[in-house]
């Protein structure tokens, strides 16, 4: 409670408390006597001064958000803060809260917030301190490390920062982070230009970008190497697609397989290299110089110079089949060989191989030579060294062998030899490497005991030719077939079929199983194997089951099984 006296028609009243309402009442007072009824009125003083004012950064336009706590009394407020720089931000609301938007990065602002009634001002708040968001760092510069094409970013710190992160934009987007004063790009792609920035972080928030920094990251190497090899003098001309950028070196290394290294500078897109021997295989790489950087090397290549010629050549010629066999050492990187054969009758024959051997067929009793020649994807080497030597002796020729299937033997007859040739020996060779002869002085006998379907090759000699051991010739004639035994049939009712299987099937023959049925309709299945499968046999049916083997010439017995009914 407050009072004051006056005998004028105003007073003033000690001082009020602020954001209250005061009810007043007015007194007269004569001598003896008071007025009997009083007169009243309210006064509401000034709003108090603002409490709790608080301000939080805000990321975005980097803004202070400033909030207090409500004054009695106040019907709004006026927020201002002052910076260092003289920079002044205001808002009025009749909120308890005020963003304070685009402040000055990194000043220090005294915020003060002013209380209004209806009628009055109220007392300003305490000044609170408030630092704004981060300013970008300055003086931001890259220095290329051209080994490994590495961007050193340096710059000038920020007044307070957390972390600085710096990003470069060219065709991709690159990235470092430190909370220093440098970073490094380790990201980079050569021949790129590169926009950089750097930004700083500070209490979550991002500062604006620092201004650009533009640089040219380490050049690239060169794109579509070849070589090509001049097969003729073994020269490798190493050509590639030139650089973008004008004005360049360009380093060759030249590595060879196994032996020496070498380098070549040239201002050229390509350049050839001489001296090299056959049979030799080089790894190319190059790399390209400019005024900063020398870039990393191409991808490899390989290029092989022409093969060396095969060495090592020599021949064998085999009676009875009069082949001759021609073997070699291999010549390095050589991918296949090519041997060329030629009689001294004019007879000339070749071969290939991807081995360092192959085989031709020759005519018996004569001279030849033979040349090898090695052969790369891209050359030829020259010819090797001649080789010289005779094919095999002639034998009888004109030889039949009929077949006699019921006593399975070869009735051997041919064309007889002029002079003395002592006796003839007919030589029946099987496709088991299994032998059977007989002998003769004539030009005719009978080879006996030859095994069931086989296929044989039949020959003929004379004592007094030495071949060694003849492996064959290309008259060829089958024994009589084997007989099948142990049918057996394996129904399968549900669907109407049947498996037929048998055993003592010579290897070279043929099998026929019949299926016949109660009206003498025949069902065939033919097979090489042991074996052999009925499909769409008629329900309810019985068949007989035979089995018979087949030569060219020749039917065994059938042999037969039990009769197979099908279900019904």
């Amino acid at each position: 409670m407050a009072s004051c006296s006056t005998t004028q028609t105003d007073c003033s009243l000690p001082p009020l408390l602020c954001g209250d309402v005061y009810h007043v009442k007015v007194i007269a007072v004569a001598d003896h006597c008071n007025s009997s009824m009083a007169g009243v009125t309210q006064i509401q003083t000034a709003p108090c001064a603002p409490m709790n004012v608080s301000a939080s950064l805000m990321c975005h336009n980097n803004t202070a958000a400033v909030s207090w706590q409500h004054s009695p009394g106040a019907i709004s407020y006026k927020v201002k803060a002052l910076s260092r720089d003289g920079d002044i931000k205001e808002c009025t609301t009749n909120d308890t809260s005020c963003d304070l938007p685009n402040m000055h990065c990194a000043q220090t602002y005294v915020i003060t917030i002013t209380p209004f009634s209806s009628q009055c001002k109220g007392s300003d708040s305490y000044p609170l301190t408030y630092v704004a968001g981060p300013c970008p760092p300055t003086d931001v510069h890259v220095s290329l490390q051209c080994v490994g094409n590495v961007g050193h970013v340096t710059w000038n710190p920020a007044p307070q920062a957390d972390l600085y992160v710096a990003t470069g934009l060219d065709n991709h987007v690159h990235t470092c982070s430190s909370n220093g004063s440098s970073c490094y790009l380790t990201d980079l792609h050569c021949g790129e230009t590169s926009v950089l920035t750097v930004v700083t972080i500070e209490r979550g928030c991002r500062s604006e970008p620092s201004q650009s920094f533009t640089f040219d990251t380490a050049i690239c190497p060169p794109t579509n190497v070849t070589g090509v090899t001049d097969c003729g003098n073994n020269d490798i001309t190493v050509s590639w697609d030139p650089s973008p950028e004008s004005g360049v070196n360009y380093f060759l290394h030249s590595q060879e397989y196994g032996g020496a290294s070498a380098n070549y500078s040239t201002t050229q897109t390509s350049h050839v290299i001489t001296g090299l021997q056959c049979g030799e295989l080089y790894t190319f790489t190059v790399a390209t110089r400019d005024s900063d950087c020398t870039s990393v090397l191409s991808k490899p290549i390989q290029t092989q110079t022409a093969p060396c010629p095969p060495t090592n050549l020599t021949a064998t010629a085999e009676c009875g089949t009069n082949l001759g066999m021609l073997s070699w050492a291999p010549s390095a990187h050589a991918i296949f060989y090519t041997a060329t054969v030629t009689g001294t009758h004019g007879h000339k024959v070749s071969c290939s191989s991807n081995t360092t051997t192959c085989s031709v067929k020759l005519d018996c009793g004569h001279q030849y030579s033979a040349v090898v020649i090695a052969s790369s994807a891209t050359c030829n080497s020259s010819a090797g060294a001649t080789l010289t030597f005779n094919s095999a002796v002639c034998l009888p020729d004109r030889v039949e062998a009929e077949l006699d299937c019921n006593v399975n033997s070869f009735a051997v007859q041919w064309r007889g030899s002029i002079g003395d040739v002592g006796s003839y020996t007919a030589i029946a060779i099987g496709s088991d490497d299994t032998r059977v002869t007989c002998d003769s002085t004539n030009s005719n006998c009978t080879i006996n005991n030859l095994k069931c379907g086989l296929t044989y090759s039949v020959v003929v000699t004379t004592s007094s030719v030495d071949c060694g051991t003849i492996k064959g010739s290309d008259y060829r004639v089958q024994s009589a077939p084997c007989k099948p035994d142990n049918v057996l049939v394996n129904p399968q009712c549900s669907a109407n079929s049947a498996l037929v299987t048998w055993g003592n099937s010579g290897p070279d023959q043929t099998q026929v199983v019949s299926a016949v049925d109660r009206r003498g309709r025949i069902h065939t299945c033919n097979s090489s194997s042991s074996n052999c499968t009925f499909d769409q046999l008629i329900c309810g049916e019985s068949y007989d089951i035979s089995v018979v083997g087949h030569t060219n010439t020749c039917s065994s017995e059938p042999a037969l099984a039990q009769r197979l009914n099908t279900g019904k």
